[in-house]
C-alpha cells in the first residue's frame, strides 16, 4: 500500500525529526511504500526512516534549481509545476499521514482535490497526526456544512502520537489482507522485532518463536526463560541441508570434494556470524549480564549460533520454504560462485580458535603425526588437539595446509560441538 506523508522541509524540532524518522521506519517495515516530498528536513526524515527499514521510497518534489535532493529516496520525481506534483501524490497514494509543518501542502493537495473533481473531494483515509490538527478536522467539518466541500468525514481520523496512528493502520491493512496486524511498539512507534524482520525479509505469525530464537541461553538460565540451544541444533541441520541442495543444483558438474568444501566455508561459524552482523543481528539478542559485560553481542561463535536458532524458528513458523527463500537472498554470491574457492580458505585455524576461546577454551594446538613421499612430494598428517586430545587430522602438502583441513574437519564435526557444549553444561 502507498502512503503518502505531508510534512515541513524544514528541519523541526529534535522530537519531530525523531517521530517522523520512525514513522517512515514503522511503515516501511510494515511493507507500505512511503512516499515524501524530496527535500531536506522533516520531509528527508521520513523517507531516512524507511530507508534505513529496507523500504520502498518515492520523493516528489518541484524543480527548484541549487535545492538538495534527498538521498534516501529510491527514486525522485521531480515537476515544475505545483500542481502536477500534486497530481502525483493523488495517484500515488492511498492512504494520506499529516505530521509536523504539512498544513500546507495538505490544503493545497486539497484544492487540486477540489479543481479537479468540481469542488468535490474524494474519500480517502486521513490520518492526521498530532493534537495541533485539531482544529483542520473542524475546519473541515465547517467546509462540509457549507457545502463546499463533500469530505466523508469518517475517512479522516485524528491522532494524538503515533502509537495511536499506528495501531489503526495496521487494523486497516489487517482487514484488507495486505499486512499482518502487528502492535508492538518501541519509545517512538517503532518495533524493534518489525525492523529486524524487515531485515530478514520475513514476518512471523508467532513471534515468540523469533524472540525464543534471540534469546541466548546465558539469558534463559538467568531469568528462567526459554532460550535458544534446541533452536540452535536444529537450524544447524536445516541450514547445512539446504546449502548442500542448493550447491547440488546449481553446481551439476562440480565434484563432492568441493561441494563439500564450499558447504563447510557457508556454514562456517565466520560466514555465519558475518551475515548476522550485516543484518545487525547483535543489537536484538537477549544476553545475561555477564555476557553483555564480555560483549558477547559481537562474539562470532554467539552470533552464528543465534542465526542457526533464527533460522529453525523461521522453519517451524513458516516452513522449510521462508527459510530456503531466506538462505537464498543471504547466501546467494556464495552459492552460486561459479568458482567453488573458498573465500576465507586460511581461515579455519582462526576461525576454530575464535570459536573455542568463545567458549572458554585454549587456543588449540597441532601436532605433526606422520609425514610420507619423497622429498618434493613431501605430505604432512597434521592432528588438532583440544584438551590433550587430537579430535581431527588431515593430509596435506605442507604442515600448513593439513594444520587448514584439520581445523575444517574439526568444524565441521557436529558430534565434537555437541559433546562440548554437553561439558560446558555439566560444568
Amino acid at each position: 500500500m502507498n502512503v503518502v506523508i505531508f510534512c515541513s522541509n524544514s528541519s523541526g524540532t529534535h522530537e519531530e525529526a525523531r517521530l517522523m524518522e520512525s514513522l517512515g521506519e514503522a511503515l516501511a517495515t510494515r511493507g507500505h511504500h512511503v512516499i515524501n516530498g524530496g527535500g531536506p528536513g522533516l520531509m528527508d526524515a521520513v523517507l531516512r526512516g524507511a530507508k534505513r527499514a529496507g523500504g520502498l521510497t518515492t520523493g516528489i518534489r518541484l524543480d527548484v534549481p541549487g535545492r538538495q535532493h534527498s538521498p534516501n529516496a529510491d527514486e525522485i520525481l521531480t515537476v515544475n509545476d505545483l500542481h502536477a506534483r500534486q497530481r502525483i501524490l493523488i495517484n500515488l497514494g492511498e492512504i494520506y499521514i499529516a505530521g509536523p509543518g504539512g498544513i500546507g501542502t495538505l490544503f493545497e493537495v486539497m484544492d487540486v482535490f477540489a479543481s479537479m473533481n468540481k469542488g468535490i473531494i474524494p474519500a480517502r483515509d486521513m490520518l492526521l497526526l498530532g493534537s495541533q490538527w485539531e482544529f483542520l478536522y473542524q475546519w473541515l467539518m465547517f467546509q462540509k456544512q457549507q457545502g463546499h466541500v463533500t469530505w466523508d468525514l469518517s475517512s479522516v481520523h485524528l491522532f494524538h502520537d503515533i502509537h495511536q496512528c499506528l495501531a489503526w493502520l495496521d487494523k486497516k491493512t489487517s482487514i484488507d489482507g495486505k499486512v499482518e496486524n502487528r502492535v508492538e511498539y518501541g519509545p517512538f512507534g517503532v518495533s524493534s522485532l518489525s525492523h529486524l524482520e524487515a531485515r530478514l525479509g520475513y514476518q512471523f505469525k508467532r513471534p515468540e518463536l523469533l524472540e525464543q530464537a534471540l534469546s541466548h541461553a546465558s539469558y534463559g538460565h538467568e531469568n528462567s526463560l526459554p532460550h535458544n540451544e534446541r533452536l540452535e541444533f536444529l537450524g544447524d541441520s536445516i541450514l547445512g541441508y539446504l546449502v548442500a541442495r542448493k550447491l547440488f543444483v546449481a553446481h551439476p558438474h562440480t565434484r563432492e570434494g568441493d561441494l563439500s568444501k564450499q558447504k563447510s566455508a557457508i556454514v562456517s561459524t565466520r560466514m555465519l556470524a558475518d551475515k548476522a552482523k550485516q543484518l545487525e543481528l547483535g543489537k536484538h539478542l537477549k544476553l545475561s549480564v555477564g555476557e553483555r559485560k564480555t560483549k558477547g553481542t559481537s562474539k562470532d561463535s554467539i552470533l552464528a549460533d543465534t542465526m542457526e536458532a533464527v533460522m529453525a524458528a523461521m522453519t517451524l513458523d513458516g516452513g522449510m520454504e521462508a527459510t530456503s527463500d531466506f538462505i537464498d537472498r543471504l547466501f546467494h554470491a556464495e552459492i552460486h560462485a561459479q568458482k567453488l574457492v573458498l573465500k576465507r580458505k586460511q581461515d579455519f585455524k582462526t576461525e576454530l580458535q575464535e570459536r573455542l576461546q568463545g567458549m572458554g577454551y585454549q587456543v588449540p594446538q597441532y601436532r605433526l603425526i606422520d609425514e610420507s613421499g619423497p622429498a618434493h612430494e613431501r605430505r604432512y598428517l597434521m592432528g588438532v588437539e583440544i584438551l590433550d586430545e587430537v579430535r581431527a587430522e588431515a593430509w596435506g602438502t605442507s604442515k600448513k595446509n593439513a594444520q587448514q583441513a584439520a581445523a575444517q574437519l574439526l568444524l565441521a564435526d557436529s558430534e565434537f560441538w555437541t559433546s562440548l557444549g554437553q561439558q560446558i553444561k555439566e560444568g
